[in-house]
């Protein structure tokens, strides 16, 4: 089973769905809002750069942080 939708789900809510047979969680949006703000903190920082290569790296790390962060609570819920 699928949960659509997850992003903005609290966690006590996704380990009572994995528990109940969820699957496949989206968070998708979750994600996109990571992606802009840590686009949008490395242009604070470097407000006047241009290069891909020097502003990225922020988005990046935000997005990793939030697929991190699910996937340990994901993995932490026993079946």
């Amino acid at each position: 089973m699928t949960l659509h939708g997850g992003s903005g789900t609290n966690n006590g809510d996704f380990k009572r769905a994995i528990k109940a047979g969820i699957t496949i969680v989206h968070i998708n949006t979750e994600i996109r809002l990571a992606w802009r703000r840590g686009l949008e903190a490395a242009l604070t920082k470097k407000p006047d750069a241009v290069a891909p290569y020097k502003i990225l790296p922020g988005a990046f790390e935000a997005v990793k942080q939030v697929v991190h962060s699910r996937l340990r609570l994901f993995s932490s819920v026993g079946s």
